[in-house]
């Protein structure tokens, strides 16, 4: 051990050194005091003036969103290092990656392959249970949410490469129930039934057989003999939804023809809309967003008005926010001033 005065407060502690060092310090907050002093400008510890600093093996690079020049080393820029900040980084994410169809299709595929890699009992309805308590009697052998490329189906029979889809009431909306389509949601599942039905018969020339919620709750013998005459026939019949057949003389016999929605035309869709749900799809809220004029060009530009508050100066792009630096070092002491087209 060994008596020394601390650096910042002068005061007598025992230390034991085992190498000499020209400051010590009797606690942290000694420390930390002194470096707001005595510690060097911070321009000379980093970058090209440390003296540390590998000019062979760091390399000066334009980041991929805002163009200014950064510094990186080689083995970041081997491991793909593309842009100044994690800010530039989201930014590029969220306005030119993230709408890329590639992007898309990866986030497609990443779906369907969670949904079959997460899929437990504890997540499905009771109609679902219905359905694979009767593939279990008749000893059919299945699978719950089976991934396509682009989608997954709710029963997959692997022996006859046969699909059982089945249709909540609420969820894929019932034109027994639902006279007008009321919910934005339903709209948006009636127009994923549509893609769905479209890409199992055309990429993989399967039929679906529709079980609808009310029928295997109050007519659970049409949905078991409707599965067996499936089947039976191979996935071939003369309607694949079952609220168009019922039991006649103790045989399945179709007595109806109704259409569901997920088969109707736009034109005819678009007809039963709630209104309220047209101006939601159609329409964003005005009250939320505010309207400017770029500092530099002038140009009309609308923005959140969450994010437009966040910001002292205002530009239509990256462009011009670099050019108006460059051109005008009092830049900072400008106001973009917001029309007020929403206020009037």
């Amino acid at each position: 051990m060994k008596e020394i005065f601390c650096a910042f407060c002068n005061k007598l502690i025992e230390r034991e050194i085992k190498k000499e060092t020209k400051n010590s310090f009797c606690n942290k907050k000694c420390y930390y005091e002194w470096l707001k002093t005595n510690a060097p400008p911070f321009p000379s510890t980093k970058g090209e003036l440390n003296a540390k600093y590998r000019h062979d093996i760091n390399h000066t690079m334009d980041c991929e969103w805002c163009k200014e020049p950064f510094t990186r080393g080689a083995y970041q820029i081997t491991h793909g290092a593309r842009f100044c900040s994690i800010k530039c980084k989201r930014e590029w994410y969220a306005q030119v990656w993230s709408q890329t169809e590639e992007w898309k299709q990866n986030r497609r595929e990443w779906a369907v392959d969670l949904m079959g890699n997460t899929f437990t009992g504890n997540l499905m309805t009771s109609p679902q249970i219905i359905v694979n308590n009767i593939l279990s009697n008749l000893k059919i052998n299945f699978i719950n949410e089976k991934g396509y490329k682009n989608v997954s189906v709710d029963n997959y029979l692997f022996d006859y490469n046969l699909i059982i889809e089945v249709m909540g009431t609420y969820w894929h909306c019932d034109h027994r129930k639902y006279k007008t389509i009321p919910y934005d949601r339903q709209v948006t599942r009636i127009k994923m039934d549509k893609i769905k039905h479209s890409y199992i018969k055309n990429i993989e020339n399967i039929d679906i057989l529709y079980l609808w919620e009310k029928d295997l709750s109050e007519n659970y013998d049409v949905c078991y003999k409707l599965i067996e005459e499936y089947i039976y026939k191979n996935g071939k019949l003369n309607n694949y939804h079952s609220f168009n057949y019922n039991i006649i003389n103790n045989k399945l016999t179709q007595v109806e023809y109704n259409i569901p929605y997920m088969e109707w035309d736009i034109e005819n869709l678009n007809k039963i809309i709630d209104i309220s749900v047209k101006e939601k799809r159609s329409k964003k809220q005005q009250d939320k967003w505010t309207i400017f004029n770029c500092e530099f060009c002038g140009k009309e530009k609308e923005e959140l008005t969450c994010h437009y508050i966040l910001h002292k100066h205002h530009f239509c792009c990256v462009e011009c926010s670099k050019d108006s630096r460059i051109n005008n070092k009092n830049w900072r002491k400008k106001d973009a001033t917001p029309s007020n087209k929403n206020n009037n």
